[in-house]
């Protein structure tokens, strides 16, 4: 039986209504050769990280969202470091998922559980996916922060509305349309202004000193199953990125759902780029988002974005 070490954030979405029950049912469900270690507070996490680390687990699952587990990870690979990783498991347990969804875990709780303490007790490799992380180092930062998605400009914006509302597909679209309306009607919606950066691609300048939005994933799928990209990442080398102008909005904004749903390929006049990457830097970021956590600063930051660790993710259609 190879052991499982579980974090739980009890202020996770399914958790919080009753997360002593639903922490002592994870625990019933991983056994006994299953470690349950309930963080509070990110300031626990090392310590929870510790325990685990001293009883040899093999697989780290986390129950939280998107943010709850980049965090984690972030700690780990700062502690521990980049190689030797374990089996990454991660729960059900946020606003957007993408991270589950893109593991294909995308299912409650306690099924993941229980495939996974039958994946770990069989006479058989435990079935993962491989999948790398971004890692992002800001120049006012003593070390990086660990990541699969990071984005800035009008998708900062969006996630800033979304958040103050109901969150669910629903309110996504209603904001995206919002948007499009606005536009066709040329009012003024300062959520498509342009943020003035500098950004460089692949030690390349982009000529344009502005953009709308500038992502980068190294994952394949996005929230509500989006699937932008018409590249697919090396895991550990390489990076999907888009860059999208706001001229280019403008003028194909009925491309919307083959935006959304891939197929729309880089322009050569540079105002939408659809590719992979191996490095980014972007100066001048007042605000980013890093898998559904929002970060606002006071001064300008100068941020550089490579490929990071390679991970092992439990999945339950194995390789893919």
């Amino acid at each position: 039986m190879k052991a499982i070490g579980l974090i739980f954030n009890p202020n996770a979405n399914p958790n919080k209504k009753n997360p002593e029950a639903i922490k002592n049912h994870l625990e019933t469900i991983l056994g006994k050769n299953g470690i349950v270690y309930q963080t509070n507070s990110d300031e626990e996490i090392p310590r929870a990280l510790d325990e685990l680390r001293r009883n040899n687990i093999a697989v780290l699952g986390i129950s939280g969202g998107d943010g709850t587990i980049s965090r984690v990870l972030s700690e780990y690979i700062s502690i521990y470091g980049e190689n030797d990783l374990p089996i990454i498991a991660p729960l059900k347990g946020g606003t957007m998922n993408m991270i589950v969804a893109d593991a294909v875990l995308n299912a409650p709780q306690t099924t993941v559980c229980r495939a996974l303490s039958e994946a770990a007790g069989a006479d058989r490799p435990i079935p993962t996916v491989e999948r790398g992380m971004l890692k992002i180092s800001i120049d006012k930062s003593e070390s990086p922060a660990y990541c699969f998605c990071w984005m800035d400009g009008y998708l900062y914006k969006f996630l800033q509305t979304y958040y103050t509302e109901v969150s669910s597909p629903y309110t996504a679209l209603k904001l995206i349309y919002k948007s499009i309306i606005a536009t066709l009607l040329g009012s003024d919606d300062s959520m498509l202004n342009e943020i003035s950066s500098t950004v460089r691609l692949d030690d390349v300048t982009i000529e344009n000193r502005s953009h709308l939005f500038l992502l980068a994933s190294s994952l394949e799928r996005l929230v509500f199953r989006f699937r932008p990209f018409v590249t697919k990442p090396k895991p550990g080398s390489s990076f999907n990125v888009m860059y999208v102008r706001r001229s280019v909005v403008l003028r194909t904004i009925y491309k919307l759902p083959k935006y959304l749903y891939g197929g729309v390929r880089s322009r050569v006049d540079g105002t939408f780029l659809n590719q992979s990457a191996k490095r980014i830097s972007v100066e001048g970021n007042h605000g980013y988002v890093m898998d559904g956590e929002l970060y606002l600063t006071d001064s300008s930051l100068n941020i550089t974005i490579q490929p990071g660790p390679v991970l092992n993710m439990f999945s339950l259609s194995g390789p893919h």
